[in-house]
């Protein structure tokens, strides 16, 4: 677990603080829950009930995957944003 779980929050906190530092509190909340509530929850039952891997799977599913791959997506819509912002940045006209 410690070899998954510290490396991967950082990525769901930098994802969630960057939307909260540009004025977009609610992708922040979203990224947040989508991933300590619906990709948690959904992988600690595919882990532990479909994969029959009983209260280790919900450790693994639960926190360590819903948690990791929560924080890969929220990452990933950090960075397309981010690049949104820089290429409005290039486009705008100078003023003179």
């Amino acid at each position: 677990m410690s070899l998954v779980y510290p490396p991967m929050v950082g990525f769901g906190l930098f994802a969630a603080s960057f939307f909260q530092g540009t004025g977009l509190g609610a992708r922040s909340l979203t990224i947040t829950l989508l991933q300590n509530i619906v990709l948690s929850i959904l992988f600690a039952w595919i882990f532990a009930t479909v994969l029959g891997l009983g209260l280790s799977g919900i450790w693994w599913g639960g926190v360590a995957a819903g948690n990791a791959i929560g924080a890969a997506l929220g990452y990933a819509w950090a960075r397309r944003y981010s690049a949104g912002l820089q290429t409005h940045q290039l486009a705008a006209p100078t003023a003179a």
